[in-house]
């Protein structure tokens, strides 16, 4: 008559035919060089629009003052610099630059496109306090699908647009270039100005040196952005 096992004796066996299963797999992997997947790095946020110098500006629709749908491909109709303002102190300043450099050139200026995520009642006062003759659109969040393709936030950012819409410059983003002075200068150098360090040109027009608060001064809101929307940041 055949001894049955004990209780104990199953669990003694079932134990070890696990630990067995478990050391021939392991053995399986070492044998065959099996190495852990590689993490992938984590991607860095990119200041970087979706389109580049010598592209067509992706085309937008957005309201103006009183609601009206206005399209950037229905607005280009010359030598456009389109901006991405939210009304903030950096951003009114660097509107009111450019009037300065615009009165300059006169006939010659580009025409100006902002897009804005001020509210529009703001809309007057903007124009009275940066002197600029623009044309306002208005973004509700800057977070949106246009803020993925232009990444015209952190504000203020710039492009300058030929007839057709095709981008001739994409101004430096304040996250990758916090002095404001530097962006400044770039306009101006854009715009076909002289600039401060240039070598003198005959005849060439001399930027007004731009005066802004030196980096590590946040930008001060205005009334026009704290009536604003929220969803983008500086």
């Amino acid at each position: 008559m055949k001894k049955r096992w004990s209780a104990n004796t199953w669990v003694v066996v079932i134990l070890f035919s696990l630990i067995g299963l478990i050391s021939i797999d392991i053995g399986r992997h070492l044998l065959m060089g099996d190495k852990a997947e590689p993490m992938e790095p984590a991607k860095k946020p990119t200041t970087e629009p979706t389109f580049k110098v010598g592209d067509k500006a992706p085309d937008f629709t957005l309201p103006d003052k009183t609601g009206r749908q206005q399209s950037l491909s229905k607005l280009v109709k010359g030598d456009t610099m389109l901006w991405f303002t939210c009304g903030c102190s950096n951003c009114r300043e660097m509107q009111t630059y450019m009037a300065k450099l615009t009165k300059q050139l006169g006939s010659k200026a580009p025409a100006v496109l902002n897009v804005t995520t001020m509210v529009p009642d703001r809309e007057e006062t903007w124009y009275r306090d940066t002197g600029l003759k623009q044309t306002i659109l208005y973004e509700a969040n800057a977070g949106g699908p246009l803020g993925e393709i232009y990444h015209g936030h952190p504000c203020p950012r710039f492009f300058r647009l030929k007839p057709d819409r095709t981008v001739t410059m994409i101004g430096k983003s304040p996250s990758t270039m916090p002095d404001m002075n530097v962006i400044g200068t770039d306009l101006a150098h854009d715009l076909g100005f002289q600039v401060r360090g240039e070598k003198p040109v005959p005849g060439k027009l001399s930027a007004p040196p731009p005066n802004f608060p030196l980096p590590g001064v946040p930008p001060q809101p205005t009334q026009a952005a704290e009536a604003g929307h929220e969803g983008h940041s500086h």
